[in-house]
């Protein structure tokens, strides 16, 4: 349940690419009517891919995703740890417990999308569970957005980051084989693309 009422911009940074446009009309004439300048509201614009999910996720469950980004954080340390020699058993620890953390808001993910009435496919979720691993550890601007529930853009996976559980001296741990590529186009987002060239998931 979420810890504090989310403002008019976090719930509109929630909302499935299909409802965007209305809802941000409505949020915009909400403001004004309050005799309140509505021009972030309407400068705001549609998050990409699987964004709106994160942020939906961090609203309704921002335990579970504290939880994820406390564990990001034992995964850098521990893969700190295991360069510097001190072994791996931090680092596997860590890594277990992210993979937890990101498979439970998977599933709820995956409720999220059933209450929308958006196909909860396969590729989408695992997608949304490599997302959650990657900003969990990373850190930087996505990190702290999807912490608030203020992500515009789904992040990059970029080669590299420690994401995957890259290997590390003694770690054993690979980045995840068989999770899809940025080729593939998650169900969840196809409606926001009708019409016009679709961004990279």
């Amino acid at each position: 349940m979420p810890g504090r009422p989310p403002d008019a911009i976090a719930r509109l940074l929630a909302t499935p690419p299909r409802r965007f446009t209305a809802a941000r009309a409505d949020a915009a004439r909400a403001r004004e009517h309050a005799g309140e300048s509505a021009d972030g509201v309407r400068k705001l614009r549609r998050p990409t891919g699987l964004a709106w999910l994160m942020n939906r996720l961090a609203l309704d469950r921002p335990d579970d995703v504290a939880a994820l980004l406390a564990a990001g954080d034992r995964v850098r340390a521990g893969q700190r740890r295991a360069i510097a020699g001190g072994g791996a058993e931090t680092l596997r620890a860590a890594g277990s417990e992210l993979r937890d953390r990101a498979r439970a808001l998977r599933l709820a993910g995956a409720e999220v999308l059933r209450e929308e009435g958006l196909p909860a496919s396969q590729a989408a979720l695992s997608r949304l569970e490599l997302l959650m691993r990657t900003v969990a550890t990373a850190p930087g601007a996505p990190r702290d957005a999807l912490r608030d529930g203020r992500l515009e853009r789904e992040p990059e996976l970029a080669p590299g980051d420690l994401s995957g559980f890259a290997v590390v001296a003694g770690g054993g741990e690979r980045s995840g084989a068989g999770e899809p590529s940025r080729r593939n186009e998650p169900a969840a987002h196809a409606e926001s693309s009708r019409g016009k060239r679709p961004a990279p998931p």
